[in-house]
């Protein structure tokens, strides 16, 4: 069983999501903790995760393209290593790398991030539930507060796929 009686179920919105979805995907999933054996780096899910990691570390201080290519070079490997389509993978890498540079040509034209004080950067929030038996979790991509006025903001990074 996956949850020790008497601690509370840590659940997040994901979670929830995948139980009204397919409760057969949720048990196997999240109550029985089994995962599928196949390696995916490529997808829209491993692009944001990649983007994530970059722009997580970039307001930690790093290289935003840098660390982008690092965390791809990581999946390279991963691709090569599993005998996945790696031309995909760089393709995709590409347009993720592209992305970021109009990012960072972004925030340097509109001077976004001079207008902001990041308080923190990749948080997970909890809230009790239920009368404690239920802890609802969050993550957050970043958390500011406006120089001008002192309003506390919470900033959520999205990837989105060709269409």
């Amino acid at each position: 069983m996956a949850v020790n009686i008497g601690e509370p179920y840590k659940v997040s919105n994901s979670e929830i999501q995948t139980f009204k979805d397919c409760r057969r995907k949720w048990y196997l999933n999240n109550y029985r903790r089994l995962v599928p054996k196949t390696v995916k780096v490529s997808g829209p899910l491993a692009l944001g995760t990649r983007v994530h990691g970059a722009l997580e570390a970039f307001y930690n201080g790093e290289d935003l393209i840098g660390s982008y290519m690092q965390l791809l070079k990581q999946d390279e490997i991963i691709a090569l290593t599993n005998g996945l389509d790696v031309d995909a993978l760089l393709s995709e890498g590409e347009m993720g790398r592209i992305m970021l540079e109009g990012y960072i040509n972004w925030i340097e034209e509109e001077a976004i991030d001079s207008k902001y004080e990041i308080i923190s950067n990749e948080e997970t929030l909890e809230m009790p539930m239920l009368d404690g038996r239920v802890i609802l979790r969050g993550k957050i991509d970043m958390r500011l507060r406006r120089k001008s006025d002192g309003t506390r903001l919470i900033r959520d990074f999205k990837t989105v796929g060709q269409t």
